[in-house]
């Protein structure tokens, strides 16, 4: 197994950025370090979204937002049978 080399550093972060990530490495049975790290590859060494992943990630943070500020009007969707619920959804 080939082992790459590491490199110590320090950063200068939001002291409640920090302590939301503890909690997040946490949760997910890892180290704050592994956490981090594994997000900055993801970020460093994946493929920039398209432009209808770029298009579609702005429709969902606008709903996001509208949804937040209570100006999404949201139809229920209708779960009692498979029927009722396409119906519901317009499909």
């Amino acid at each position: 197994m080939e082992t790459t080399a590491k490199v110590s550093t320090s950063f200068r972060l939001n002291a409640e950025l920090v302590e939301k990530m503890k909690i997040a490495a946490k949760a997910s049975n890892r180290s704050l370090n592994n956490f981090v790290e594994s997000i900055l590859l993801n970020v460093m060494y994946h493929d920039v979204p398209n432009e209808t992943t770029k298009a579609a990630i702005k429709e969902a943070r606008e709903q996001q937002l509208a949804y937040k500020n209570g100006t999404l009007n949201i139809k229920p969707v209708n779960l009692s049978n498979v029927e009722d619920m396409l119906k519901s959804m317009d499909l």
